[in-house]
C-alpha cells in the first residue's frame, strides 16, 4: 500500500528534550477540522501544517505507535541520517535519508529534508499502520581541530563538521552567515570535513570527498578539486596542499612568489604543482601571509615567496623567492611568521630558527641581514609549533609535564602583560594532559588536548574566550564551546 509522511519540526531552545511516543488509537476516522496542530494526539486537518502539501490519504491511519528506527537516535547538526522505519511486527519497512533537526528548509519527493539548527524532528508516516519516531539533533562541539584567523576561529568537531565563531565582517565565520559578531561556535558549512585551516579573513576545509572549500576573503567560496590527503595550509590569498602521489599543489595570489613558480604576478585558480622539492616526497608544509615551506621525506625544509625578512631563502637578498630554496634538514614540523621561519623535529630540545635578527633573540650589531638557520634551545622535547603574524610558540614535554614557550612581538598572546619583543619569556605550564595540537593568531593562542579540552591564552578581542567574560589573560583559561 502507498505510503505517504508528514514532518512535524518541535525546535527547542537550550536543552533538546524528546518528544513523547504518541498513545496508540483504533478510531481516528472520525477527526476532524483542528487546525492548529500542537499536540500530536489529536490529528485533525492536516492540510494546513507547515505548507506540507503533498501529504494525503491521511484517512486511513488506523494504528498510531512508535516508529522502530534503525540507526542512530541522535545526529549532528546538519549531519545526513540514514534510517529504517520498520512497521509493526517488523514485516514491512520505510527507509529514508533525512539531514539537519531544528528548522525544516525543504523536503524533496525521495524523502529527504534539509534542515539546520538544534531541535528534533518527528517524522510521520501515514498508513494502515500509521507511526511516528523522533530524530533528535544537536551541535557536537567536541572538538578534534582548532584553527586561528586575525579575528575569528573555527574547529572541526568530532562528526566532521566546522564550527566558527568570532567577527564575522568578510564571512569568515560561513558562506552564509551575516552576522557581524558570533559569540560562541555555529554551523560554518554543511558538508562533512576532514580538517580546517584559517587565515586572516576566512577559513577552507577539505571536505570528505577531497575537495576544499574557502569562504571568507581573498579565496571566499572557491571550491577546489584536489584529490588530497587532507594536508592543506592557507595563507593570505593562496593555499597548497599535498596530493595521494605527496606532490605539492599550490594556489591563489603569486604577486611574491607564494605558489612556487618562475613567473611570478598572476593569480591562479587551478592549484599548480611545485617542483624543485627533491625525490623524497612533501610530509608536510607551513605557510604566513606570503611565504611557504614544505618538508620532504628526507625531512629537508624548502621555502619560497616573500623574502623581505630572509624567511624564503635567508642566503638571498632578494626580496622574492620565487622558487624552492633548500633552508636546512632534520626537521618533520614547520611555521611561519611573518618575519620568521621555525622548524623542529619531533622530540628534540630545541628548535631550529631562521629570519629577522630581532625576533628570534640575536643580536643585530649593526648587521640588517636575515639570520642564518639556528639552533634555539627548549625546556623539554618539542612536541608541537604554531606560528602567527609577529610570534612563533611550541609546546614541550618535560617530565610528562606540557609547557606553552612563546617568543617574537606581541603582548597577552605570547605570555607577555605588556606589548613588546619577548626573546626569552617564561614557559606557561599547561598540565599533564597530553597536547594534540597548537594553533596561534594575533590576538590568543589555545592549545587542544587530547581529552577534548581547550586552553588559551591573550586577549578576548575576537570572542575566543566562549564562556568567560575575561578580557584577557597570561595563565591558560579553559573554553566552554556551549556556553
Amino acid at each position: 500500500m502507498k505510503r505517504t509522511y508528514l514532518l512535524v519540526v518541535l525546535l527547542f531552545a537550550g536543552c533538546i528534550e524528546s518528544a513523547p511516543e504518541v498513545e496508540s488509537g483504533n478510531n481516528v476516522n472520525n477527526v476532524n477540522n483542528v487546525n492548529n496542530v500542537n499536540n500530536l494526539n489529536n490529528i485533525n486537518n492536516l492540510n494546513n501544517i507547515n505548507n506540507l502539501n503533498n501529504v494525503n490519504n491521511t484517512n486511513n491511519i488506523n494504528n498510531v505507535g512508535t516508529l522502530a528506527i534503525n540507526g542512530p537516535r541522535s545526529a549532528d547538526v546538519h549531519e545526513v541520517v540514514e534510517f529504517q522505519a520498520l512497521a509493526p511486527g517488523g514485516d514491512d519497512a520505510l527507509s529514508g535519508t533525512w539531514s539537519g533537526g531544528g528548522t525544516v528548509l525543504s523536503i524533496d519527493e525521495t524523502g529527504v529534508a534539509t534542515v539546520v539548527g538544534e531541535g528534533s524532528v518527528r517524522i510521520r508516516f501515514d498508513a494502515e499502520d500509521g507511526q511516528f519516531g523522533v530524530l533528535d539533533f544537536e551541535a557536537d562541539l567536541t572538538p578534534r581541530q582548532i584553527a586561528m584567523g586575525q579575528r575569528h576561529q573555527c574547529i572541526l568537531s568530532q562528526r566532521d563538521r566546522v564550527y566558527c565563531w568570532g567577527e564575522n565582517p568578510n564571512l569568515q565565520l560561513g558562506p552564509s552567515i551575516s552576522a557581524n559578531i558570533v559569540d560562541s561556535p555555529i554551523p560554518a558549512t554543511p558538508l562533512a570535513s576532514v580538517q580546517v585551516e584559517a587565515y586572516a579573513v576566512g577559513a577552507c576545509a577539505t571536505l570528505t570527498n577531497d575537495n576544499i572549500l574557502c569562504w571568507g576573503g581573498g579565496l571566499s567560496e572557491i571550491t577546489i578539486s584536489a584529490n588530497q590527503t587532507g594536508v592543506m595550509d592557507i595563507g593570505d590569498g593562496f593555499g597548497c596542499y599535498i596530493n595521494v602521489g605527496d606532490d605539492l599543489h599550490c594556489w591563489g595570489a603569486n604577486d611574491l612568489g607564494q605558489l612556487g613558480q618562475r613567473a611570478v604576478g598572476s593569480t591562479e585558480i587551478t592549484p599548480l604543482l611545485v617542483e624543485g622539492l627533491g625525490e623524497n616526497g612533501v610530509q608536510t608544509l607551513g605557510v604566513s601571509e606570503a611565504t611557504a615551506c614544505a618538508i620532504t621525506g628526507g625531512n629537508q625544509v624548502f621555502c619560497w615567496g616573500d623574502n623581505e625578512f630572509g624567511v624564503a631563502d635567508p642566503t638571498n637578498d632578494a626580496s622574492v623567492s620565487a622558487t624552492p630554496a633548500a633552508v636546512t634538514d632534520n626537521c618533520n614540523m614547520v611555521a611561519l611568521s611573518d618575519f620568521t621561519g621555525t622548524c623542529a623535529l619531533e622530540g628534540n630540545n630545541s628548535v631550529t630558527v631562521w629570519g629577522f635578527r630581532e625576533e628570534i633573540g640575536l643580536p643585530i650589531s649593526g648587521d640588517a641581514r636575515p639570520a642564518l638557520p639556528t639552533e634555539r634551545a627548549l625546556g623539554g622535547q618539542v612536541r608541537h609549533l604554531a606560528a602567527a603574524d609577529n610570534h612563533t610558540c611550541a609546546v614541550y614535554e618535560s617530565t610528562n609535564e606540557y609547557f606553552l614557550d612563546c617568543w617574537g612581538n606581541g603582548s597577552q598572546e605570547i605570555g607577555a602583560n605588556s606589548a613588546g619583543t619577548v626573546v626569552n619569556g617564561t614557559p606557561i605550564p599547561l598540565g599533564s594532559t597530553a597536547v594534540a595540537q597548537l594553533a596561534t593568531s594575533n590576538h590568543a593562542t589555545c592549545v587542544l588536548h587530547t581529552d577534548s579540552t581547550i586552553q588559551c591564552i591573550g586577549t578576548n578581542e575576537a570572542r575566543t574566550f566562549v564562556g568567560s567574560n575575561l578580557s584577557s589573560t597570561v595563565t591558560p583559561i579553559q573554553l566552554d564551546l556551549v556556553p
